[in-house]
């Protein structure tokens, strides 16, 4: 029934034959109409007695159509009962196919089904841990390895290359299956064996390149050494390679600002100091060809974990310049060492012109004969004509006695 006013008959029963029919509602709507909203009492005795109402003005509505058409009744009971049964009769037969049709599905595609997917996961399972004992197996066997190694040869030049060798060989095991890291075992030897033994290894190499950096002659003789030093070293930590390099372009440096600060009380031995820085100048950019000549193509992710997301690169030289904040400064070791030599330089040579004195009349005195010692000694700092730029460094670094 819709709402009720107090003027309804109560005679309309046809909402509450509707789909949408709430019971809660109705008794909401009826209590609401019967009851006064400044009232402190619920009356709930009117609301009962006008569904008390309805309920026998349905049962009187109902007998009255059964007595007045009782052959119509009778005949829309029978019409019903025929037509469920046509139903029935007509789509037992469709139902039975279809029940049978099931069941052949069921049994010929659903259970083998699931039979498939319960085998499936259970060998994704085995070859999951077949794969994880596979992994833990070679990383125990090049742990057990590198022990030996350790243990049996004091170390060298050529042990520390093989030993690199099995170390970027674990970083790769480890690197192909993370998961072999969560094993006991693995992080026993990782603790006790490898770690330890990197650390020491990576403190050879790096100590051995620059012994091998030292003078013109060992870097010249050893370009082979120095290559398989370097390359050993950057497969262990790209980081220490880029920070051993720099410690080696940064002794050379060192040494070349004290020698050509020396000559600035005595000019006169300007030009054979400068010869030497020249020719550390020339041993950096041997140090850079032999980078360059390395090829990294093979390196995996692991040796270049230090730097997310880079490009492809090629050789060492690259590896070491991408390492570096082209903000900070130069890039390549040529730049560094020319760019440092040539302002520690340019702070002493300024210096001594500013003060003035004997020292700073001799500096300006001899301008052409400093000049053209840079000039003609540059060239020999590189087998190629890219000097021009460090040359332009060093002769700004005694523009001073120009102006």
């Amino acid at each position: 029934m819709a709402v009720i006013s107090m003027t309804d008959d109560l005679e309309d029963f046809e909402s509450l034959l509707e789909p949408d029919f709430d019971a809660k509602q109705f008794g909401n709507d009826l209590l609401k109409i019967t009851n006064n909203n400044d009232a402190t009492i619920l009356d709930l005795n009117t609301p009962l007695k006008k569904l008390n109402y309805d309920l026998h003005e349905v049962d009187s509505r109902i007998d009255q159509l059964i007595n007045n058409k009782p052959l119509e009744m009778i005949e829309l009971v029978y019409r019903n009962e025929h037509v469920n049964s046509t139903i029935v009769d007509e789509l037992k037969p469709s139902l039975e196919y279809l029940n049978m049709s099931y069941d052949r599905l069921k049994t010929q595609v659903l259970d083998p089904y699931e039979r498939a997917r319960k085998v499936q996961l259970a060998l994704s399972k085995v070859y999951q841990t077949s794969f994880l004992l596979r992994g833990a197996l070679v990383y125990i066997h090049l742990s057990n390895k590198l022990n030996t190694a350790s243990k049996i040869a004091q170390l060298n030049i050529s042990t520390a290359v093989n030993v690199a060798s099995l170390h970027y060989q674990l970083q790769i095991t480890l690197e192909e299956n993370e998961n072999l890291k969560s094993l006991r075992k693995i992080k026993e030897l990782e603790q006790k064996i490898v770690t330890p033994n990197k650390r020491e290894l990576i403190t050879f190499l790096s100590l051995q390149m620059s012994k091998e950096c030292l003078n013109s002659i060992k870097i010249k003789s050893n370009k082979e050494i120095i290559s398989q030093l370097a390359y050993s070293l950057f497969l262990l930590s790209p980081q220490e390679f880029a920070s051993s390099i720099n410690k080696i372009i940064l002794s050379n440096v060192t040494v070349s600002s004290q020698i050509l600060s020396k000559t600035i009380n005595s000019i006169r031995m300007f030009p054979e100091a400068f010869k030497d820085v020249v020719e550390k100048g020339y041993n950096i950019y041997t140090l850079e060809t032999i980078l360059r000549n390395i090829k990294t193509d093979n390196v995996t992710a692991a040796a270049k974990s230090s730097v997310a997301n880079k490009a492809h690169l090629s050789h060492l030289l690259s590896e070491y310049t991408s390492t570096r904040n082209i903000k900070a400064g130069p890039s390549t070791p040529r730049d560094l060492f020319w760019n440092k030599v040539s302002s520690n330089f340019k702070k002493d040579f300024e210096i001594s012109v500013n003060r003035g004195g004997p020292v700073g009349k001799a500096l300006l005195k001899n301008e052409d004969f400093i000049i053209d010692t840079i000039k003609q000694n540059m060239e020999k700092s590189s087998d190629s004509s890219d000097y021009q730029k460090y040359l332009d460094m060093m002769l700004g670094s005694v523009s001073i006695i120009s102006k």
